[in-house]
């Protein structure tokens, strides 16, 4: 299974907090599943369920409604200045919007997830990206 290098979670983290994913901002919000959903496995099951002004991922290696594990973070934030949506790092410490809550899950789960399918698990493991978790 391939390990998620510091590359390759900083560049997605970076381009996760780019992404103005206000809780009713569908269009960010919708540009921001479609990234997650970019960086999953073709051959994951991924369901997208809107509910009114959001829209919930829900991404998995096995069909179930009761996965043995469900991995649940969100992609919107609370509202910030224009320069926060840039991530910058400084002294292996990364800044922005979300970096702390909770984009830096995003690209753990969905390595997690392809590994799983990767290496073709019997574990159900379920990615839920959900953007309206700050309402």
């Amino acid at each position: 299974m391939n390990k998620l290098t510091k590359k390759e979670f900083i560049d997605d983290l970076s381009k996760l907090v780019s992404f103005q994913t206000l809780t009713a901002d569908m269009d960010q919000n919708k540009k921001a599943l479609d990234f997650i959903q970019s960086k999953i496995s073709n051959r994951a099951i991924i369901d997208r369920i809107k509910n009114g002004n959001a829209e919930c991922l829900v991404a998995s290696n096995i069909k179930t409604l009761t996965p043995d594990v469900c991995f649940l973070t969100h992609v919107d934030v609370v509202a910030g200045r224009p320069d926060q949506f840039v991530m910058a790092t400084k002294n292996n410490v990364a800044y922005g919007r979300g970096v702390s809550d909770m984009k830096f899950s995003i690209p753990i789960g969905c390595k997690t997830l392809n590994g799983l399918i990767e290496t073709e698990s019997k574990l159900s493991f379920a990615l839920v990206v959900t953007t309206d978790e700050e309402t």
